[in-house]
């Protein structure tokens, strides 16, 4: 959640991370902050319920268009632009939050009131669980490894999935499922080298 003068201890506002569906903002007025899946898939899922608002730092980017797999994309893609063409998502791009008051946003030029808003700005990694292993971490608190996911300050000690973070596309099941077969043929080198032959296949 990013740091904006009036969303501490605000009641009115939730990451993404802990949406589950459109039928808690039943008739209300919601904010959607952000321009990726997640930001889309609720923005969407919302307009069976509520009345939608997004705002975006940038331009809304497209799968299609970028290749990019954190760029909006499957069937999300097709509805958002329908949606936000129809209205039915109110969408503004390059909007900055200056402060929020209660459930009052404020922007530089202009400010909403909505019942809620919703922080779909992304995700930052938790290795709370590891805390005894003082783990080096990179800006985004990933663990450092290389690119077989192997910690470089705990060799034989490997990481998979989006804890393997390499760049943004490591976050998502598409992204990090390539890199998980290059995780496991370092994993059986590294035991075979010492005789223990565990991996089969």
């Amino acid at each position: 959640t990013p740091q904006i003068k009036g969303i501490i201890n605000n009641p009115d506002i939730l990451h993404s991370h802990f949406y589950k569906s459109a039928k808690k903002f039943a008739g209300q007025s919601v904010l959607v902050v952000g321009a990726g899946n997640s930001a889309a898939e609720i923005a969407i899922d919302l307009t069976s319920t509520a009345m939608v608002f997004l705002v975006s730092r940038k331009d809304l980017k497209y799968f299609a268009d970028t290749q990019k797999l954190y760029h909006i994309r499957g069937i999300s893609e097709s509805y958002l632009k329908e949606l936000i063409k129809m209205e039915l998502i109110r969408y503004r791009a390059h909007q900055e939050i200056q402060k929020i008051d209660g459930n009052t946003v404020y922007f530089k030029d202009w400010k909403l009131d909505v019942h809620k808003i919703i922080f779909a700005t992304g995700y930052h990694g938790n290795i709370g669980i590891l805390k005894n292993f003082k783990l080096r971490v990179n800006k985004s608190n990933y663990p450092e490894v290389s690119m077989s996911g192997e910690s470089i300050q705990y060799p034989n000690l490997f990481f998979a999935g989006p804890l393997s973070y390499q760049n943004t596309s490591s976050i998502v099941l598409h992204g990090f499922m390539k890199s998980i077969p290059g995780t496991i043929d370092r994993i059986s080198e590294k035991l075979k080298s010492e005789g223990k032959n565990y991996l089969k296949s």
